[in-house]
């Protein structure tokens, strides 16, 4: 036979709470306000693309048209351009640097071609990222801050 006292009662209701936030409600939260914060992310990455890179030869219309998405899962919260290839593409050019031919002959393979870097502004995609993050951790700040008053 066992007999508690009040602050017991309120320990083992702590010792709940603590187990169903551990149980993923944090993580939930979390990247849920994550994910609020990014929405306007690909949107905002077009626009740097049109804005910033070179507009003659269609080079901003050309990336700003290019698929940017969003993707949600448990454990993370990603915006990206599709593809691995495009990845690699991606960070070249944000590291303004852009590999082309020149004069690409069509009756020779594209191995064939002469190909160049050409320098290019920088930072098309860093930019608009860099501008959310701020808010980003805010957002964060604001969901621990509410799960702990649930506390």
């Amino acid at each position: 036979m066992s007999v508690e006292f009040g602050p017991g009662d309120q320990l083992l209701a702590l010792e709940r709470k603590l187990e169903r936030l551990a149980g993923g409600e944090l993580k939930r939260t979390v990247m849920d306000a994550i994910a609020k914060e990014i929405e306007p992310l690909p949107d905002a990455v077009r626009k740097s693309a049109l804005d910033i890179l070179p507009k003659r030869g269609g080079l901003n219309r050309v990336v700003a048209g290019q698929v940017v998405t969003e993707q949600k899962t448990p454990n993370s919260v990603k915006v990206f351009m599709v593809g691995k290839k495009r990845m690699r593409e991606l960070l070249r050019l944000d590291r303004g640097l852009v590999r082309h031919p020149v004069y690409a002959d069509p009756a020779k393979t594209r191995k064939q071609w002469k190909w160049v870097n050409q320098a290019v502004p920088q930072r098309f995609w860093s930019r608009p990222v860099k501008q959310r993050e701020d808010a980003i951790k805010a957002a964060v700040r604001a969901a621990v801050d509410e799960l702990a008053w649930k506390l």
